[in-house]
């Protein structure tokens, strides 16, 4: 991994309304959580908040590498010209969130790795190209780690958020090894 000494890998499935985040030494979930929008705040001023809260997060975790699942900007099939408005504003959104969490990491000198959805939930060693439930790939991340986080339930739709992330989480290291080999030069600039 980069310089900075921690292996952790800090996994992160972004998203306007939450963002979820898992905390992971190899397979060990160190912690896990979410970051929620406040109801009725303009866009701006959450923007702010999250990052801030990011920027906390970072600091609290100081994890090694930090794993992104990025967004899929394309709509899907079947829908009202109303529906693909909104969900262009929310593809923005995210990408606000991406970028602000690629400066803060860049400041801190915490490399960053964006993985596709489909390598998301390949980390959790789940089919690409099918539709599973937040509760399957919440299944998928409990098989997978040793949860020493017992105090909190994977339940609820924020489970399959933090089971994107701990699979971004699992897959990020990989990808940036991967990445920096391809680099020729065995680091990647951050």
């Amino acid at each position: 991994m980069p310089d900075n000494p921690n292996t952790t890998c800090l996994g992160v499935d972004p998203g306007p309304a939450h963002l979820a985040w898992a905390h992971l030494d190899g397979r060990k979930l160190l912690d896990r959580g979410e970051l929620r929008a406040a109801q009725n705040v303009q866009w701006s001023r959450q923007r702010v908040r999250y990052r801030e809260q990011l920027a906390h997060l970072l600091h609290e975790t100081q994890p090694g590498l930090v794993a992104v699942e990025t967004v899929n900007a394309f709509p899907g099939r079947n829908r009202t010209p109303g529906q693909i408005a909104g969900q262009a504003v929310q593809t923005s959104r995210t990408q606000d969130i991406i970028a602000d969490l690629r400066v803060l990491c860049a400041e801190r000198g915490i490399a960053v790795v964006e993985l596709t959805p489909q390598e998301t939930l390949a980390g959790l060693g789940l089919a690409p190209g099918h539709k599973h439930t937040d509760a399957q790939q919440a299944r998928a991340a409990r098989r997978l780690l040793e949860d020493t986080v017992t105090d909190r339930k994977w339940r609820g739709k924020e489970e399959g958020h933090m089971a994107r992330a701990a699979g971004a989480a699992l897959r990020g290291p990989g990808k940036w090894r991967l990445q920096a080999a391809t680099a020729g030069q065995g680091r990647l600039a951050v």
